[in-house]
């Protein structure tokens, strides 16, 4: 048990800020069900209290700039926003 009186659900002692990353398909499993941000935590070993700062961590993190550069449009995008818009329309993109 760590110091703060957390366990992980092996059993193993859990760190209160890190954990364990989802695989890839249990991540978007829990995203597209809209599953509870405790859920992913839980099974990402990472401490309970953790569910009000991860997301303001998470959301600083993908914001910052050195992540917005990793960003990359599929092929096609702007010939499929051509093909979308009628006169006098203004398209948006939002990722």
């Amino acid at each position: 048990m760590c110091a703060n009186g957390t366990t992980g659900p092996t059993g193993r002692p859990s760190r209160p800020s890190r954990g364990r990353p989802l695989g890839g398909m249990a991540y978007w499993t829990l995203k597209r069900r809209r599953g509870p941000v405790a859920e992913g935590l839980e099974r990402s070993e990472v401490a309970a209290q953790m569910e009000t700062a991860f997301p303001e961590r998470f959301v600083a993190q993908i914001e910052a700039p050195g992540s917005l550069r990793l960003d990359r449009l599929f092929p096609g995008v702007w010939q499929a926003l051509a093909a979308l818009q009628q006169p006098g329309d203004r398209l948006f993109l939002s990722a």
